[in-house]
Formats: C-alpha cells, structure tokens, sequence
C-alpha cells in the first residue's frame, strides 16, 4: 500500500515537472498600420482584421482545405422550406473568454448590430443575403434567407460578439470594446496593449472550443510604420512571422535557409473607380480611353515583380464568375487617342488638354495620404499617363478619415480604392444601381440595367451552372462598359521561422487555421 502511494505521488510529480519545463510558446508578427478598431462590426483595415481572427470564433470557419467546417456550430445546419430556411444549433458548453455562456441570443444580436443603420458596421454586404436570425432557445437559432441557398454555411461565416457587452445594438467605433474587446469568443483574448498602440499581446482563450485548443501559447502583434524595416527584423530574430513581405525582399528571404515562404492570394483587389455624376464620365469612351492608356502591366512588373495578375472585370480567376474568354484592356495610347478624337474630345485651345462643348476634361483623382512610395509612384504614373492623351487629372489625397468621408459624399471624379474578396464572393453591391447612394456600396453611382438584371438572376437560381454562366456574362458587360479601371489582384507571401510548423495560410482570413500552428520543440 504505502508503494502504490510513493509510485503515485512520483507520477504526479513527473507530469507537474513535465508541465513545469513546458516553453511558453509566443508567436511575434509586425504591421505597419496600428489597428483602429478590432471588433468585428467595425473592423476595415487589414491589421485590425487579423487581431478580429484571432480574438472571435464564427458558426462556421474553413479548414486547411478551404472546407467550411463547423467552429461554434454543432453540426451542419439543417435547411427548410426549400432551401430558405436554416437551422442551426450550437455546441454544447462553449463559452466567451470570461466564462458566460454563448447562446442563441448573442447570434440574434451579433446580426442585428452588423446591420444596423446607426452602426458603424463597414462591411454589411456579409449578411445582406439574410433577411432575419430568430433564437428558437437557448443554443437554436433560425436564419431566413432573402432566397434558396445552395451552402448555408457559406452566410453563416460572421464573427460572434457578446450581446451583454452592449447598451444597444448600435455599435460605434469610438466604443471602448471596440478598442479593448472582452470578453471575446475566439481561441485567444486580449492581454496587454500599449498605450501608444505598437505593441498587442494576446493569451490563449481557455474556455474557447471551437476548432480545437490553440497550440501556441500567445501572440504578440508589433507594429512598426516602415514596411522596409520589417525583414530585418525578421532576421534579427525580433519577430519569427511576417504577414507580407514587400516583391523587391522576396530574394533575401529565399536565400536565407532560416526562414520559408509561403504565397496566398491577396484578396482584395486595386481600381479606380469613375463618378458617373459626372456629366463628362457618363461617355464610356472616356471611360474605355483611360482604360487603354494607363501600362497596368509595366505597373505590375515595375513595382510588384509580377506577383499578381491583371484584372479584366469584377472577378479574379478564383471567382465561378471570371470568364477567361474576357482579356484585360491591353495598353494602346495611340487607340486611346483614336477613340477621344472619333467622340468629339479635342483640344480645341491648343492647351494641351482636350474639352467637350466647352469643358475641359480635367478630373479630381481622390486618393489616400499614404507613406507608401509604390502607392504614391502609381498613382503619379496614373496621373501622367493621362497627361499623354490630353486628359488632365489633379489629385487630391487626404487622411484616412476625409478620404472616407468624401468617398462616401461622393466628392470626387476618380478613386483609387481596393474591395476585399470575401468567402461569399458576392460583388453585385458594387454595381447594383440600388447602392448608388450616399454611403452605399456603388462608389461611382453606375447606373446598367442590364447588369441588375444578370446580377438578380444569379442571386435567385439554386442552379451553380447557371448562376456560373450569369455572372460570366456580367464579367463580359462590365469590361466593356468600364465602371471601373480595373487594376491588378496581387499575390503575398508571408515569411516565418521553419521551427514554426503546420502553417497554412487561408485565402480569405490569414489566421483562420493557427490552432493547428506550433512551434517545434
């Protein structure tokens, strides 16, 4: 008896050892732009998008395969009324990171915050196919569709807030969970943020059961503004993750055995949009000049080494919609001048710049003030090109702030801007005529009722071929029509330490899959 209690006692004292000499394991990645806010309503810029991944858990995620599995889901969802209703049930026991209960409710209001009108909310388009969510009971919820679904899943991919964090569902930025959010629902919370915003630490979520337990102990998010500061760092050993490593610095990586490179798509994707307010913007051969006159290509190889591809309308190649039969505006400033000169747009004063009817063709190109010296030698390679062809484009770039705020007024002729692909890959808000508005997704107020039409019948059939075969021909329509100079989607590679293992990076949320990362021992 008193050797069974010794051979006990020393088990339990191996496996505390054991535990005792068990690395905390710390993952360390940079940023250039500190985050604004890291809440999933109103999240927009990447840097605040990749803390919301870590920090909040969805019904549904995607796995290494790009799979839609369940996270706090339990199960698949069960759908009705031919195919407009879903149910779905959550797991039993999961929890926020302070130990409450997540239920039905805090998805009943995860959805009514995210839509409305007084929130903050930056990308609605994300529940835009749900008409409604109602909780059944405690761990049920009912989602209404606003037509058949072919995956319900694929709706259901919104992150989960705390419904009793909350005064309203009325969620401003300028709120202090926005900046500082517990309890959360992901696998990790927040530890410690700086006070000057460049350093955030992140604690494993012990009462998190979605996928699986983390593997890495902590995070650390640093921000440094110079992205050409952030290999070195990388080498120096001060981070052991960047998420995006600049073209001209991939072959220092690749030649240092230390680290490995991984390519993901960038998902979002450069244009600059025309406002169709204006009265000159309304020809398309305006429209289709600009778009032959500014070298893309020279632009993608010149300052991102070839790493993306040329955009030829609305949808990348990953996208059921890309028709491959649709080439990408080659560059041609002699037909592009052909084009002006055939429509009526001369330069009737020898000044340099052609007019119409009296108006000179002289646009406001709005811009972000940024610190970035490829964005700012793009948009100057834009400007001057245009020059070439007797258009004249002034420029007016401003903070963060303004620029949203005279994006959304429409206080502009051209934009430079970038979408985000999302796992929907529902575009149609960009175009529809019903967005056109003041705040609304159709930046540049195009107005086709043909393109509404395709873009209705592809919303409504449950049929994949045919809804395949509709946005293939808005693809077509929307090339030739150019509400848009559409620009490139890159390609990214992230760099990271080879101890670091079981990496793989999501095309649509980068940190979907880091419980499975760990560091080798």
């Amino acid at each position: 008896m008193k050797l069974k209690y010794l051979l006990s006692n020393l088990l339990i004292l191996l496996a505390l050892q054991a535990l005792a000499q068990e690395p905390i394991s710390i993952l360390r990645y940079i940023e250039k732009d500190a985050p604004a806010t890291f809440d999933p309503i109103t999240v927009k810029d990447p840097s605040s998008i990749k803390l919301t991944e870590l920090l909040f858990a969805r019904l549904y995620t995607q796995n290494r395969y790009v799979e839609r599995v369940p996270e706090l889901a339990d199960g698949e969802p069960e759908l009705r009324n031919d195919n407009r209703v879903a149910i779905v049930k959550l797991k039993p026991g999961i929890k926020f990171s302070d130990g409450t209960p997540i239920t039905a409710d805090d998805v009943v209001f995860t959805f009514k915050a995210a839509i409305n009108p007084q929130s903050d909310t930056f990308n609605k388009s994300v529940f835009e196919n749900i008409a409604d969510i109602k909780a059944l009971d405690q761990y049920t919820v009912e989602v209404d569709f606003t037509y058949p679904v072919m995956d319900a899943k694929k709706y259901l991919m919104f992150f989960i807030i705390p419904k009793d964090a909350f005064l309203s569902p009325k969620i401003r930025k300028t709120l202090s969970y926005c900046r500082n959010p517990e309890p959360v629902s992901g696998g990790y919370k927040l530890k410690v943020s700086s006070i000057v915003g460049t350093r955030y630490q992140l604690e494993k979520n012990n009462y998190y059961k979605g996928t699986q337990e983390p593997k890495i102990h902590e995070v650390e998010m640093n921000v440094y503004p110079n992205p050409r500061g952030h290999v070195d760092q990388l080498r120096n050993n001060q981070i052991d993750l960047l998420p995006f490593v600049l073209p001209e610095a991939l072959s220092i990586i690749r030649n240092d055995f230390r680290f490995k490179l991984e390519a993901y798509d960038a998902n979002q994707y450069d244009f600059i949009a025309f406002n169709l307010k204006n009265d000159l913007l309304k020809f398309v051969q305006i429209r289709q000049a600009m778009n032959l006159a500014f070298n893309r290509r020279d632009v993608l190889e010149s300052f991102f080494l070839n790493e993306g591809e040329l955009m030829s309308g609305p949808f990348p190649s990953s996208h059921p919609g890309y028709n491959s039969s649709v080439r990408p505006w080659e560059f041609d400033r002699n037909m592009a001048k052909t084009i002006l000169d055939h429509s009526g747009f001369v330069d009737s004063d020898g000044d340099g710049i052609r007019d119409f009817n009296g108006k000179p063709l002289e646009f406001r190109l709005l811009a972000g003030l940024a610190n970035d010296q490829n964005y700012n030698a793009i948009i100057n390679a834009f400007i001057q090109q245009m020059k070439l062809i007797g258009i004249k484009i002034k420029l007016n770039s401003f903070l963060a702030d303004i620029f949203e705020e005279k994006l959304i007024r429409g206080d502009f002729d051209l934009v430079y801007f970038n979408i985000k692909v999302t796992p929907a890959g529902d575009y149609s808000p960009f175009f529809l005529s019903s967005e056109a508005y003041p705040g609304g997704k159709n930046i540049g107020y195009y107005y086709n009722p043909v393109v509404d039409t395709l873009f209705l019948q592809a919303k409504l059939t449950t049929d994949f071929q045919l809804q395949t075969q509709i946005l293939q021909d808005v693809h077509k329509v929307l090339r030739e029509d150019c509400p848009w100079i559409f620009l490139w989607y890159l390609r990214y590679h992230a760099a990271y330490v080879r101890k670091l293992k079981n990496v793989t990076i999501n095309p649509f949320f980068f940190f979907t899959t880091i419980e499975e990362w760990f560091y080798e021992r």
